[in-house]
């Protein structure tokens, strides 16, 4: 029996974060839909560019988003009020939806300005991966660039 990897400082956990982010192109984050779901995952590479995508898929309206403070990336479901916002980037951890001009955190999804103000995205679970093997896992799933 193999003790279980560590997750503390230089551990494995720890090293494959680091390679992430050393190399996104090799990585995707993807949002899991479900069995035979065509579950859509985003180039780690192209969110590091532009910090906001907006998606659909199985008729879900998406939302990916990236934190260049933290290193980290979230998923959030872009219907509010029974509408489809749109969202692009606002720099400085914030995001714009173009319907209202609301201003959003990236990381939280809670509306901090306009007229949305104090209302929250609903998170969804995503996950990082390898391309290929989010191909394997979801062959009907589109990896946006």
């Amino acid at each position: 029996m193999f003790p279980p990897p560590k997750a503390g400082p230089g551990g494995t956990a720890n090293r494959f974060v680091e390679k992430v982010w050393e190399s996104p192109g090799r990585y995707a984050y993807g949002i899991p839909l479900g069995a035979k779901q065509p579950s859509p995952a985003v180039s780690l590479k192209g969110l590091m560019r532009v910090h906001v995508m907006n998606l659909e898929a199985a008729g879900e309206p998406l939302l990916v988003t990236f934190s260049p403070g933290g290193k980290r990336a979230q998923a959030f479901d872009r219907e509010q009020d029974g509408r489809s916002l749109r969202f692009e980037n606002a720099g400085d951890g914030r995001m714009v939806d173009l319907a209202t001009r609301s201003t959003w955190d990236v990381v939280t999804g809670e509306c901090q300005e306009g007229t949305l103000k104090g209302r929250q995205l609903t998170p969804r679970a995503g996950t990082l991966s390898y391309r290929e093997t989010w191909r394997s896992f979801f062959p009907k799933g589109k990896i946006e660039p």
